[in-house]
């Protein structure tokens, strides 16, 4: 019986991750208000039945893909910080290079999707404002320990320049969906604000 849980067990979990990545796909592709438990479920290969019994709401599962993709992103940040903690030269180099990744990856906008939605959604706003600090303030932490190895002085506040971070990557993120023709080199701003060569 209990090889039989677990493969139970295994295949719940798969179908969970494959709900969330067919959510991904599809916020990504239709915004938060275009995307409907009925699109994800198809584009999952899954009945709308099996997302509710995963997820009690399209919110809920939004705010779990979020949450997730956030806290991936800010564990590689970390990481980051970690492996190169004796090596200013290295650590410029690999937050340069996290840099580009985090404004070509999905975080950014469905960063930007959430805070769209928290404008007409008072029980999103809430959690919008609890994700936005708690994020923050990793950056902050992280930004902190940045400047201490690598012995420079931050050009403003590093919760101004956690802030100002977030939101130039929202804007780039907004950018690539409506004006692709028109790209600006955000990563280079970024890298000339934390006084690195862009």
């Amino acid at each position: 019986m209990q090889p039989r849980k677990r493969s139970q067990t295994g295949l719940k979990e798969g179908t969970h991750s494959a709900l969330v990545e067919a959510a991904r796909r599809t916020f990504l592709k239709l915004g938060y208000q275009g995307a409907t438990l009925d699109r994800i479920a198809a584009e999952a290969g899954y009945t709308k039945g099996a997302v509710y019994w995963h997820f009690k709401s399209k919110e809920a599962l939004f705010l779990e893909l979020l949450a997730g993709a956030l806290r991936r992103n800010l564990d590689a940040l970390g990481g980051v910080v970690k492996v190169a903690r004796d090596d200013p030269d290295h650590l410029e180099r690999e937050i340069a290079a996290y840099i580009d990744r985090q404004l070509e990856g999905t975080v950014p906008m469905l960063a930007l999707e959430l805070e769209i939605e928290a404008r007409r959604n008072p029980s999103l706003a809430a959690v919008f404002q609890i994700i936005i600090v708690d994020h923050q303030g990793a950056i902050c932490r992280v930004l902190e320990r940045y400047y201490a190895i690598v012995g420079r002085e931050p050009p403003m506040p590093v919760e101004e320049l956690a802030a100002l971070f977030l939101v130039l990557a929202e804007g780039a993120a907004l950018q690539r969906q409506t004006r692709p023709d028109r790209e600006v080199d955000v990563a280079s701003a970024v890298k000339i604000l934390l006084g690195m060569a862009a």
